[in-house]
């Protein structure tokens, strides 16, 4: 799967997976929900861009931290 990313949908998580030549990188992503299971792969380029586009829409883990220690301190 070196020009992919392997997408494998479990009951209460997703796991996405990279590879190339040398090593493997596995991200585990929780759900409270997922509806149906599987496994399937995408091009590692087009998965990047798109993640690249949502990115504006996603809050970054440091933001969430300032704002909870704001909530936290008043």
């Amino acid at each position: 799967i070196y020009s992919n990313v392997l997408i494998n949908v479990l009951d209460n998580e997703i796991e996405l997976t990279g590879t190339d030549a040398e090593s493997e990188v596995t991200i585990k992503l929780a759900f409270s929900e997922i509806k149906s299971t599987g496994t399937t792969t995408v091009n590692a380029k087009h998965a990047c861009s798109k993640i690249k586009e949502l990115r504006d829409d996603i809050p970054s883990l440091e933001e969430d931290y300032r704002n909870l220690n704001r909530t936290l301190t008043n």
